[in-house]
């Protein structure tokens, strides 16, 4: 029997493609579950195409993320919620700072 702590793991962990594609398999925790074989590609076909279209999906979302990141930044109560809207938005306009090591 399958618990249910790993069907939660699998289902956030799985690419959303994959997911429903599930719904019309008739054994869909063998698709999960399943290891990979010996000696065989785990990528054999590459990227799923529907991969471009939800990150083109995302995208589309981006004006009103930073319309939404702004609001935070000059409104939050909380002052780390003020911070962290803040540096998001110094990342995406500029680029993460390169850590030197």
């Amino acid at each position: 029997m399958i618990k249910i702590e790993t069907i939660a793991y699998m289902a956030i962990n799985t690419p959303l493609y994959k997911l429903c594609s599930l719904l019309s398999h008739p054994n869909p925790f063998s698709v999960l579950v399943s290891p990979k074989r010996h000696g065989h590609s785990g990528n054999a076909g590459g990227r799923h195409k529907d991969e471009h279209n939800i990150a083109a999906l995302a995208r589309s979302y981006s004006t009103e993320a930073i319309e939404t990141l702004v609001e935070l930044m000059r409104n939050a109560r909380d002052d780390r919620v003020r911070g962290t809207a803040a540096q998001a938005l110094l990342d995406r306009g500029f680029g993460k700072p390169k850590v030197e090591i």
